[in-house]
């Protein structure tokens, strides 16, 4: 668990300073939007820990349909949640 957390917040920083730099080329506050940034990235995450569980499960859908579907999800939903959220201007 502790190398999962140490990881994720790796993970997390890095994609957040690819953003930053590549993606939106903010100048903003680096503290608020790294913050916002953090909120941002863990809705859909949380959103996929209730919902992946109920597809498998309950709805007896395919493993891999389940996945493709929760990561189309989160890839539009994260980039929207940062475009307008964690790099507003």
């Amino acid at each position: 668990m502790v190398i999962l957390v140490f990881s994720s917040i790796v993970n997390i920083t890095q994609a957040y300073v690819c953003h930053k730099f590549f993606v939106f080329k903010t100048k903003g506050n680096y503290v608020k939007e790294y913050l916002r940034y953090y909120v941002v990235y863990s809705a859909p995450m949380a959103v996929g820990f209730a919902v992946f569980p109920l597809c498998i499960e309950i709805l007896k859908m395919n493993f891999y349909v389940t996945q493709a579907l929760m990561t189309f999800f989160t890839v539009i939903v994260s980039y929207f949640g940062h475009k307008h959220v964690s790099f507003r201007t």
